[in-house]
Parts: structure tokens; sequence; C-alpha cells
């Protein structure tokens, strides 16, 4: 399953965008497959004993269960977007076309970029979703961790680490200037 990820820099923002369409095309026939599997199996053991209202029942009463795994399938090949605006970095994350989270920060704000190295305890990696972290200030006393970048690997997450440094460390040395 290919992943895209597209990085735009200018000298006004940074942006990273990734997606995969195969991944939610090919995530949906499984899943369309598979629900139409079940209900069948489902409704075949009490052929003799159903009628058109309860199959129609059977079918509707499965359904939320089916939208609740397919939508928690394709949330890892879902859109994400990171982009770095005049002084703020902005975490879009996406299911399909609708964005379902949203959240700006503060550049001034963000005491650390970071992303976990794999450490395997009794053969469990300590960071299953292997994403890029960004330690953010909320008040004097807390700090609140944001996530980006579903499933990426290590060389991934470190690239992306960098760039997002460099490109924020350029930008506050021009402001300095």
């Amino acid at each position: 399953m290919k992943i895209v990820t597209n990085k735009i820099k200018n000298t006004d923002e940074y942006s990273i965008t990734r997606y995969s369409i195969s991944g939610i095309i090919l995530k949906t026939i499984i899943f369309i497959i598979l629900y139409i599997m079940y209900t069948y199996l489902g409704m075949h053991n009490f052929e003799e004993t159903l009628s058109n209202k309860m199959r129609i029942k059977f079918v509707i009463g499965s359904l939320p269960f089916f939208i609740f795994l397919y939508s928690e399938a394709i949330l890892g090949s879902s859109k994400e977007i990171l982009l770095i605006k005049e002084d703020y970095l902005i975490l879009k994350k996406y299911i399909l076309f609708f964005c379902y989270y949203s959240k700006t920060l503060k550049l001034e704000d963000i005491r650390k970029i970071y992303c976990e190295k794999n450490k395997n305890y009794l053969f469990f990696s300590t960071d299953l979703l292997k994403n890029v972290k960004f330690r953010v200030k909320e008040s004097e006393f807390e700090d609140k961790i944001y996530a980006f970048g579903y499933k990426l690997s290590e060389y991934e997450s470190t690239e992306i680490v960098k760039e997002i440094e460099e490109f924020i460390k350029d930008k506050n040395s021009n402001i300095l200037q």
C-alpha cells in the first residue's frame, strides 16, 4: 500500500500531506465484501423462518457495527495535513473528505518535537502508532502531546522532525534579522 507524502516548502509556509487512496479503495472493497458475506451467512441459517421484515431489520441492525469497523479501518489511510503558517502549526486529520480533527498550535508554545525510537519491552513496541509528537505548553505546569503521521517508519518520522525543526529555525532567524 503506497502512502503519498507531499511536501510543499516556500518562504511563508511549510506543508506535509499524507494519504493513501489505494488503501481507502482496497479497504472499502474488502469491507463491503465482508459485510455482504456476514449478512448472507447471518440470514442463511434462518432462511425458512425469516420474513422480509426480519431480514431488513437484520441488515439495518448490523449496519452501525459495520460502519464503526469501517471507520476504524480507514483512519490509517485517510489524509493528514501538517501546515506551518505564520506563527502557527496546524494539524488536520480527515476521514475521506470530512475533517474530524483540527488543532492550531503556536510555534512559541511548542517545547519539543520528537519521535520515539523503537523500544521493545517483552517483544512489544512502546509506541504502536509510530508518529511524530509535539509537546506543547498548555499552562504553567502542564504540557499536552499532539501527534502527526499515523504509522510512520522511523526514517520518515526522523526526516519530518528534522525538516520541521529546520524550517522553524529558519523562520525564527528571518524574524530576528
